[in-house]
């Protein structure tokens, strides 16, 4: 269980690190902290 949370949180990571150039980085940088509070609350 544990590892596939790290493997979510790594493809998460990679998918938003590569999202970056054509996003606000604000914008990036909100929703992303968004989704991982939502991880660490409904987990």
């Amino acid at each position: 269980m544990l590892y596939s949370l790290l493997l979510l949180l790594a493809y998460r990571c990679m998918t938003e690190f590569f999202r970056v150039s054509t996003e606000p980085k604000q914008y990036l940088w909100n929703k992303w902290a968004l989704n991982l509070s939502a991880d660490y609350i409904f987990t």
